[in-house]
């Protein structure tokens, strides 16, 4: 096992990293970042890539990875790059009354029972915002621990799953829209520390996992601030395509 003085000295003398760990949260890394990884050539560093746990400060444990990949705003003293503009999707059967649509509003999704992500997951905290500020409540909630799982729960007809991830079990997604009708999402960031001795690489890869989710999810909203709560217009890609 190298040490990490010893990775920065292979590094300089070889102008170029050998090795490249990643952390991102599980639905992230699952949905984004291994696909990512599966493109990698051999010329690429070798990809040694870990599940974190989304806590109030994305970057707190910088220090162990290389690149983080979170939909957390990172902190001001690391390098960051937006990446893409994720919708939260309600998901419902292919026989639901919904299938034929592109999105339903939060007054109309709140007649259904939701079935729901943890809390501490990005696409639930954005979900709970938006119906606290229009002072909405759902007819009924169920809680799992994982998206999967509230998936397979949406396809067994027990509700409405709420969630950012990738679509399984032929689920049809919807935008979720907001009482001005704009579709509720979020940001996915890539940040590494600013001293770090591979920085310019990292840039580049940041660059190259922008374009895959760009290619994946469509063009980040380059042109609007960078606010989690920001408002998506009317063309939004299904997840997965």
């Amino acid at each position: 096992m190298h040490s990490h003085a010893e990775l920065i000295a292979e590094t300089l003398a070889s102008g170029s990293m050998r090795n490249v760990s990643i952390g991102a949260p599980q639905t992230t890394l699952i949905d984004i970042v291994a696909p990512f990884v599966a493109t990698f050539s051999q010329h690429d560093p070798t990809p040694h890539v870990s599940e974190i746990s989304l806590s109030p400060e994305p970057t707190q444990n910088s220090s162990d990875y290389d690149l983080i990949v979170t939909p957390q705003r990172p902190a001001d003293d690391h390098e960051t790059l937006s990446l893409a503009a994720l919708p939260v999707w309600a998901y419902v059967p292919q026989t639901h009354a919904w299938a034929q649509r592109e999105a339903i509003d939060l007054a109309s999704l709140c007649e259904h029972a939701l079935i729901l992500v943890p809390a501490a997951q990005k696409s639930r905290q954005i979900l709970d915002a938006a119906l606290s500020l229009a002072d909405l409540a759902p007819r009924g909630t169920i809680e799992v621990s994982q998206g999967r799982l509230a998936q397979a729960l949406a396809a067994a007809g027990r509700g409405v799953a709420v969630l950012s991830d990738d679509a399984h079990f032929a689920l049809h997604p919807l935008r979720i829209l907001d009482e001005r009708g704009y579709a509720l999402q979020f940001h996915l960031h890539a940040a590494w520390r600013r001293d770090h001795h591979g920085s310019a690489e990292l840039f580049s890869m940041a660059q190259r996992l922008r374009d895959f989710c760009q290619l994946r999810y469509g063009p980040t909203l380059a042109s609007a601030p960078d606010d989690d709560a920001q408002p998506e217009g009317p063309t939004a890609h299904r997840p997965g395509h």
